[in-house]
């Protein structure tokens, strides 16, 4: 891992974090509003939290695997690295996630949800194209 990758995946984390950080002095701010959530992806299998802490660190422990195998995926794993680690963070905190994007039509989110699903549908489509 180069030192570009490293700064990008530490810059993400700490936007992540400054960002739940300054949501949980406000508590709500427009379509923003803090919610803890113990669970998964739309708050699924709630009060779980240390499953979820084994999982992402396995997870994280297989991207770093794939890192190197990969390195056209690199770009997409930081921000998914990111992402991972900003939650982990927060599970080891606060006994789950702190998410706060709430449009209404869609369960409440973060910036590390973000990154996760936006380096997945990068890697997917770089994967896709890579076929054509």
């Amino acid at each position: 891992m180069n030192k570009k990758s490293v700064f990008l995946i530490v810059f993400l984390i700490l936007i992540d974090q400054l960002t739940k950080i300054f949501m949980l002095k406000k508590q709500t701010l427009g379509f923003l509003h803090v919610q803890l959530n113990s669970g998964a992806v739309f708050g699924i299998a709630k009060n779980v939290n240390n499953i979820f802490i084994i999982i992402t660190i396995v997870m994280v422990m297989g991207i770093l695997y794939f890192y190197k195998k990969e390195k056209k995926l690199e770009q997409a794993f930081n921000v998914i690295l990111a992402g991972a680690v900003g939650n982990l963070v927060d599970r080891g905190i606060y006994g789950g996630v702190i998410d706060f994007i709430d449009f209404k039509i869609w369960p409440v989110f973060n910036l590390a949800d973000v990154f996760i699903v936006g380096g997945i549908i990068y890697a997917l489509f770089f994967v896709w194209k890579s076929k054509s």
